[in-house]
Parts: C-alpha cells; structure tokens; sequence
C-alpha cells in the first residue's frame, strides 16, 4: 500500500539562493522556487541560451562552456551563510526541502524531452520542471526530507532508474549551482507536498501480459536506451502469452481482417496517484 509522506513544517515555495555565474563564491539575493520558473519561461535569458545551444549544434564545446558558465544560477536544495564553498560542512547551510534532478540527453537515449518531462509530471514528489540550458535534457526539482539529502538522493536515483532513466550524480551535492534556461512550457505546482525520505519504497517494476484470444496482433518493442526493436506476430487460434518488460517501449496493432481481442494483465492495480507509464515512441 502507497502512503503519502509530508512535513507540516514544509515550505510550499522554497528559498534559493542567487549567483551571478559559476564563478561567484557567495549568492547576491534569494528568489523562491516559483519566481524561478516564471524566469525561465520568460525571454530574460532567451538570447543567452540561444546561443548556447548554437554553439552544441556546431559542435563546439569549449564556447558551449564558456557561455554556460557566464549563466546566473541558484542553489536549489536552499541558502548558505556566507561563501558557498564548504557551506554544507561547516554547516552555514539550510536546506530548503527541494533537490534537483538532472537528466541528461546523452545519458538517456531513446527518451525525448517531452518523454522525460512527462516522467517528472507522473512523479507526486515533483513540483515543477524545465528544460536545459542545453536543450537535450530536462531539469526536475522534488520535495525530499531535509534533514537526510543524500539519503534521499540515492532513493530518488533507484526511483528513476525503475523506469529506465539515469540521472546526474552530482544532484547528491546539497550546494550544487543549477543554471538558469529558457522554457516557455516550464512548469510549477506548489500544491503537490507528497516528498521523497530515506526510507521512501520504491516499487518493483510492474509485470505486464497480453494475451489475444481473437484475431491476429503485432506486438512491437522499442529499447529505451538501445533503440533495439523486437517485433512478434501471435494469433487467437494459438495462444501465446506476451511478457511487457520495464524499459521497452510496445505497442498492439490489430493484422488480421477481422476484430481482435486480446487479455491483458498486470501483478498490481494501476495507481492514479503513482502512475508507472509514460508515452513513447515505437
């Protein structure tokens, strides 16, 4: 049975810190989590991460680094006092109840960004997300129990990794910068309170069959990572039960010329409030 973990002393937007670019030691003013995203979806940096994302196009990395660095970010996970240098040790740190995730494009490969947005989306601990300043992944920022952030994260990571998707280690450091983007279509609700704890259960991947009992089908599977295809053609006059296996994409088409009837069943019932399924190509 899922049970919704939350903390009455939540903040339902969190404090961040403000840097002017990578460079700078100490932050230069506070802005909560839902004015952020408002300043991604607006054009403020548009031209910045237009350029930016010119420079991955044309393959050139070293400007690619030299204009993200020039980027204004914030601490997601809270506020230090003083240098942000070794803030979380000295314990000049407050956490603010939030982490970010990155995903990657290179390190997920056959995801689209409209995929891993919709990931995020599905996931009750999340409260808001943005594409990068790269443009070939997605920034995600979830509630988790403050007071154990690496705990947390490594909970987060198997969360993710249930459904096929590797995300930045670097999310594991409280103090980490994360870079303004731009994103007309970035998104923020402050009413979700649902957060990720150290001892958050994170579900078995779910088992799936089909079964056609009338008419002939076309089962299609896609690997999320490989993009390996596997095709398999079953029929109602020979039953033959089909396995679904997290982290392949599958579709039914219907082949034959007349109706077609096919069982399908699954080890759980299906949680509106913990979705495991994502649209995706085949």
């Amino acid at each position: 049975m899922n049970t919704m973990t939350t903390y009455t002393t939540m903040t339902l937007d969190p404090t961040l810190d403000c840097y002017k670019n990578a460079k700078a030691t100490e932050g230069e003013g506070m802005i909560k989590f839902s004015d952020l995203i408002q300043t991604i979806k607006s054009p403020e940096f548009f031209q910045q991460i237009s350029d930016i994302r010119d420079c991955l196009i044309i393959s050139d990395d070293k400007e690619y680094d030299r204009l993200k660095k020039e980027l204004e970010a914030v601490t997601v996970s809270g506020v230090s006092q003083g240098p942000r240098k070794n803030t979380v040790s000295e314990e000049r740190f407050t956490h603010n109840g939030l982490m970010q995730v990155d995903i990657d494009g290179k390190d997920n490969v056959g995801w689209s960004i409209k995929a891993l947005t919709d990931h995020f989306k599905a996931t009750p601990q999340c409260i808001g997300s943005n594409i990068s300043p790269g443009g070939d992944g997605v920034k995600g920022y979830v509630r988790i129990d403050p007071e154990n952030h690496r705990g947390c994260f490594e909970v987060v990571s198997k969360s993710f990794a249930a459904a096929g998707i590797t995300i930045d280690e670097s999310c594991k450091d409280e103090a980490r910068l994360c870079f303004v983007s731009y994103d007309p279509d970035a998104w923020c609700d402050l009413d979700r309170v649902e957060v990720f704890t150290a001892d958050t259960i994170i579900p078995a991947a779910k088992a799936k069959q089909g079964l056609v009992i009338k008419g002939d089908a076309l089962f299609r599977f896609r690997h999320l990572l490989t993009d390996e295809l596997v095709e398999l053609r079953t029929s109602g006059s020979t039953p033959q039960v089909v396995d679904t296996i997290p982290g392949w994409s599958h579709d039914i088409t219907n082949v034959g010329d007349d109706e077609m009837f096919v069982m399908l069943w699954a080890n759980e019932n299906f949680d509106r409030q913990m979705p495991d399924t994502v649209a995706s190509r085949v």
